[in-house]
């Protein structure tokens, strides 16, 4: 995981700098890991942490802290794989660009046109508000031709398509999910010259359960451009990443491993008998502090 964490001190009751404030503040949350994680079944409180950092020195005032966790894997380079990462708690939608998932270092993939790009991962914005899935309520009767599927709400892009068999509506495909969906009411509406076809209804259900991961990257005129819109998913409630057909040509990484960063969903949670929870005492970006004098 890493850690940022926000320090307020008063220099009145103190002879420190805030460089040896911040010092001091990074000692203590690396014992707060010793003492309380990097173990199987443990567990990361914020309100512990936060206990650690104000008991660092009697000039701090408050603290506040947020973070991401992490999973690394290496993947196999220039075949297209499926791969699979599970943080073992629920994880935060992204609403806002610092709470988005996010990848380090640059993989190498190339382009349309043959370029090599360096590469990143990142959660698709509001991808988690489109339509996830429809449900048929009745079916019809009489159907002789595929029905359009009407869509009323305050989103847009969604796309859907009525599936018929035996002149009755058997499903709703989501073609599209669409985005900033927080209501959409669906419509059953027969096919011109279907004079036949009636009484199907349906319902939309929203998305939150899941959203989408993108691969971006930077053009020559420093542009930031789209990849794969659907290198993978994110099921936010069992925290699992999936990603699909991933097929990248190199790593900026001694080790080729890819970092994939994103923000749980509580803080706090628990690991399980087969994973640790840890925080890497050789990663620069493990810890970061930022002082400020009150």
């Amino acid at each position: 995981m890493n850690i940022t964490a926000e320090v307020r001190y008063d220099p009145k009751v103190t002879n420190k700098t805030p460089t040896q404030i911040q010092s001091a503040v990074r000692t203590a949350i690396a014992l707060f890991a010793s003492d309380t994680l990097n173990t199987f079944t443990s567990t990361f409180k914020l309100s512990r942490l936060l206990q650690y950092i104000d008991n660092s020195d009697p000039s701090i005032s408050s603290s506040t802290a947020d973070l991401f966790i992490e999973k690394r894997f290496s993947p196999i380079l220039g075949s297209p794989e499926n791969y699979t990462l599970q943080f073992g708690t629920e994880l935060r939608r992204g609403a806002s660009s610092k709470d988005r998932l996010y990848s380090t270092p640059a993989y190498t993939q190339q382009d349309a046109t043959g370029v090599t790009r360096n590469v990143f991962l990142e959660e698709t914005p509001q991808s988690f508000s489109g339509i996830e899935s429809v449900e048929v309520l009745t079916s019809g009767t009489n159907y002789t031709k595929t029905p359009t599927v009407t869509i009323d709400g305050d989103g847009e892009g969604a796309s859907l398509q009525a599936i018929i068999v035996n002149g009755k509506l058997k499903s709703v495909n989501v073609l599209s999910a669409g985005v900033n969906y927080t209501t959409a009411v669906l419509t059953i509406k027969a096919a011109d010259g279907d004079f036949y076809g009636s009484g199907a209804t349906v319902r939309a259900v929203i998305q939150g359960r899941t959203g989408a991961i993108r691969s971006t990257y930077f053009d020559d005129t420093g542009a930031k451009r789209i990849l794969d819109p659907n290198a993978g998913t994110i099921n936010y409630v069992t925290g699992t990443i999936k990603l699909t057909g991933f097929t990248p040509i190199g790593v900026a990484d001694t080790l080729e491993e890819i970092k994939v960063y994103v923000k749980p969903n509580t803080l706090e949670f628990s690991s399980s008998k087969s994973t640790i929870i840890t925080l890497d005492p050789y990663s620069p970006l493990a810890i970061t502090v930022n002082v400020k004098a009150i």
